[in-house]
């Protein structure tokens, strides 16, 4: 979506100060509207305590909706035909039966595990079982994935590489199934934990991330 338009010019105008979530569209809103008081903020991690080491390799955590890629997972699994297994947590009761047929047409239903729904505050103990976190698509999860420990599974998109390296993250190519397989088939082979984490938590920590605020809050005053 442009975020340059006649609207959002007028929008941006209209308020003190504006915040990202990406520094790419902060670069741009900046660099082509001449805008000064923005921030670019990303998610405030709070890390959560650690528990015994990971047993389990891959969960995906989340909407299982046709929006989120879930087929690209199916795509990749099929192309690979790896012997991993990823769980999923969270899903309509619908998009779970869609889910299950389709990965049954394309042979892949034993690389699948369906688990229950949980509230989100039971969310974190479950996660910290795992190694990694797949995300297809941008979103939350991620910051999710990241405060209980595990390796994110992102595809290599800018809002992603600002924040995270090849020793922080596992990446593969935006719509590539191949690229997503080939990932997944080498999983096994990779460290628990990755020694980059912990600066990406200091990084975006709600200290970090509160200063941050405040500092634009100032700029807005002052001007």
């Amino acid at each position: 979506t442009p975020l340059t338009t006649p609207v959002h010019y007028q929008l941006y105008r209209s308020v003190d100060g504006v915040v990202f979530t990406s520094l790419e569209s902060k670069k741009i809103v900046d660099k082509e509207l001449g805008l000064r008081r923005t921030a670019y903020i990303w998610h405030p991690l709070n890390p959560r305590p650690a528990g015994k080491e990971p047993r389990r390799t891959v969960v995906y955590s989340g909407s299982l909706a046709q929006d989120k890629l879930i087929e690209l997972l199916l795509d990749a699994l099929a192309a690979s035909r790896c012997g991993i297994i990823v769980d999923l947590i969270g899903g309509a009761p619908g998009d779970v039966e869609r889910v299950r047929r389709e990965a049954e047409a394309r042979g892949v239903a034993g690389n699948l595990r369906f688990l229950d729904r949980v509230p989100h505050r039971a969310l974190p103990a479950i996660l910290g079982e795992y190694r990694f976190g797949l995300s297809l698509v941008e979103g939350l999860k991620v910051a999710d994935y990241v405060e209980c420990g595990l390796v994110p599974i992102i595809p290599r998109l800018p809002m992603y590489t600002e924040i995270f390296d090849d020793d922080s993250a596992a990446f593969f190519e935006p719509d590539n199934m191949h690229d997503l397989g080939q990932l997944l088939s080498r999983l096994e082979d990779r460290q628990p934990r990755h020694v980059s984490s912990q600066g990406i938590l200091e990084t975006y920590s709600l200290k970090e991330t509160a200063g941050k605020i405040f500092s634009l809050m100032a700029q807005c005053t002052n001007s």
